[in-house]
């Protein structure tokens, strides 16, 4: 049935051709924002997600919603544990889940409960509420990492361990050189092995705070914390909302907020790219080619091939939100800038983003309200700088990283205006939802297929 599409087929190679915007590169490369049909997610900023391969679904936990901090479930039942949705990513039908209340369970090795579960008595002990955590998993454990609780008024338990089989909170005693309470942290992980670097340091005891530029490992098979060394520029790195990638023996950190002095000064937002060295225990600078993305916090960082993937953020500085996407090569250190068929999410920061095969989910989030901002292709400016200025977001977006062909023709088809001719309506009535469903978002200016309209 593609066969009358065969005299169009270099409108594909055009696809991957780079044109100059504003000094910056950009490359398409046939990426595009997918027409997507999940709802359920709630209004959600600061949440910590994830895609467990054990369950094969994501999972989002607690974040808050500046209407209200907190939630509803929990008015109700004060001892409702911070909430948990799924979704199923591989079903496009599917919607996001509530996960009913888990137990919790007191142990000092979670890995010796499935060998002697009768040892340990559940119970209704609260998981405290929580955001600006972080998330990891191992096998079929999910480990929740620090996070702020605004009826504590400080830092909740450091480490919390979800049992995604028995569906269970872990109370967990770590162990080794335990970092202090923090939130607004960096973490990635390797196996069994997740690292921690930066965020706000919290003492329960004298309730002072400070930037920290410190790194540790936690290898969650037996729950003991590292301090790794650090040299070379590690003084640079006090940082918060900033994002951390593991490739191999190295770890990729881009992005933050950080002060002039360690205790004080002006708010600064990094677009420097820092590697991490394991086997020197070295952080470097990076000399990087290409325009870099303007300095930003709470922004999205997504491991994929051999780059990482660059979405949103926020400057409080410049007051501006961001749904430009941008992808560093670990190997060239080259910056592109791309410019993704289709529409564009609204710009945001503190989203969740998880990355499936070729799609990359992104859900929820901060945007500025729609009265306070004045839009451009990339970024959005807002008038305040406040929060309250801000809109909490509940939408769900998806970005293929590699269409199908089925889906290259869509672009052709779109592009030439063979949807307006009678190869459309010899097409499959699947194939003729797709491109009605992809038209609607993707047609520009000009009537044709290209770079996304403005969001």
């Amino acid at each position: 049935m593609f066969a009358p599409l065969i005299k169009h087929i270099p409108a594909l190679s055009r696809m991957d051709l780079r044109i100059k915007d504003n000094d910056q590169e950009e490359i398409n490369q046939n990426y595009h924002w997918l027409v997507t049909k999940y709802h359920n997610f709630p209004c959600r900023v600061n949440h910590a997600s994830l895609y467990s391969p054990y369950a094969q679904r994501i999972f989002s936990f607690g974040g808050y919603c500046s209407q209200h901090l907190i939630t509803d479930m929990e008015r109700a039942n004060p001892l409702v544990t911070m909430d948990i949705q799924s979704l199923d990513p591989h079903s496009n039908s599917s919607d996001w889940e509530y996960i009913p209340h888990p137990k919790s369970i007191i142990c000092n090795n979670i890995f010796d409960y499935n060998k002697y579960p009768e040892k340990y008595q559940q119970c209704d002990a609260r998981t405290d509420p929580r955001f600006g955590h972080t998330a990891v998993t191992f096998k079929d454990k999910i480990f929740i990492i620090g996070g702020f609780n605004i009826q504590m008024g400080g830092p909740p338990h450091l480490v919390l361990c979800y049992d995604i089989t028995r569906n269970i909170w872990f109370n967990t005693h770590c162990k080794g050189d335990v970092p202090l309470e923090r939130d607004a942290h960096a973490c990635c992980s390797e196996g069994n092995i997740a690292y921690l670097h930066g965020g706000i340091e919290r003492s329960a005891y004298s309730r002072t705070m400070g930037y920290s530029n410190e790194l540790f490992a936690l290898d969650m098979e037996t729950v003991t914390w590292d301090k790794l060394p650090t040299n070379g520029c590690a003084v640079n790195l006090h940082l918060i909302f900033h994002t951390l990638t593991p490739f191999g023996n190295k770890i990729f950190c881009f992005g933050g907020e950080y002060l002039d002095y360690y205790f004080g000064g002006t708010r600064k937002y990094n677009n420097t790219m820092y590697c991490y060295n394991k086997e020197l225990s070295l952080w470097e600078e990076l000399v990087t080619i290409g325009v870099a993305p303007e300095g930003r916090r709470s922004h999205s960082a997504i491991k994929y091939r051999n780059g990482i993937i660059i979405f949103g953020g926020g400057s409080k500085n410049s007051f501006k939100h961001f749904n430009d996407l941008f992808i560093f090569n670990t190997e060239t250190y080259h910056w592109t800038r791309l410019n993704p068929w289709g529409k564009r999410p609204r710009a945001r920061r503190r989203a969740g983003t998880c990355l499936i095969g070729s799609k990359l989910f992104m859900f929820g989030g901060a945007s500025p309200s729609e009265k306070t901002i004045d839009k451009n292709e990339y970024e959005h400016t807002f008038t305040g700088s406040s929060d309250d200025y801000l809109v909490d977001l509940s939408d769900t977006h998806v970005l293929e990283l590699e269409p199908s062909l089925k889906m290259l023709c869509v672009f052709v088809i779109i592009s030439n205006n063979l949807h307006k001719e009678d190869l459309f309506r010899s097409l499959p009535a699947s194939f003729q939802e797709q491109i009605k469903d992809f038209h609607g978002v993707t047609l520009n200016s000009k009537g044709n297929v290209g770079p996304n309209e403005k969001a």
